[in-house]
């Protein structure tokens, strides 16, 4: 009997061995799924749009262009907006963000918060920075 149980723990014990190896081996030989193959890339305009857009606008409208940067309380009103969670983008057409851009939001008719860009920033800087919001709110939208 000894026999017996000592032969089907030795044979348990080595089918559970190689069932694991192999379960590791086929584990380790597929190939790794890219995560960033089903995602846009961000082009080289897009990337100098968000450098542009973390130095001068990030610290109001946030990094994540949610309208939540570090200088900006949240008791004051009007709030930068949320570029990305909102239909501001949706709503607004790059000739207005533009213009907001460069000239301020008291050009439009908005609040004097956000300050004139235009001798800071050149036209091709600006459409870089829209560029990278388009890109920001594509990206959020084939998350959702």
């Amino acid at each position: 009997m000894r026999n017996i149980l000592r032969k089907y723990t030795s044979l348990s014990f080595t089918f559970s061995l190689v069932f694991f190896l192999a379960i590791g081996i086929i584990h380790c030989t597929k190939q790794p799924k890219r995560a960033e193959s089903n995602k846009k890339t961000l082009s080289f305009n897009g990337r100098e749009g968000k450098r542009l857009f973390i130095h001068y606008c990030a610290p109001c409208h946030g990094e994540d262009a949610e309208g939540s940067g570090r200088y900006f309380p949240s008791y004051i009103e009007p709030q930068p907006p949320d570029f990305i969670n909102s239909e501001y983008l949706k709503e607004t057409n790059e000739n207005v963000m533009f213009r907001a851009i460069k000239f301020g939001s008291k050009a439009l008719g908005k609040s004097n918060y956000s300050p004139s860009y235009d001798e800071t920033l050149r036209d091709e800087e600006i459409r870089y920075i829209i560029e990278y919001l388009k890109f920001l709110k594509m990206s959020k939208d084939e998350e959702s």
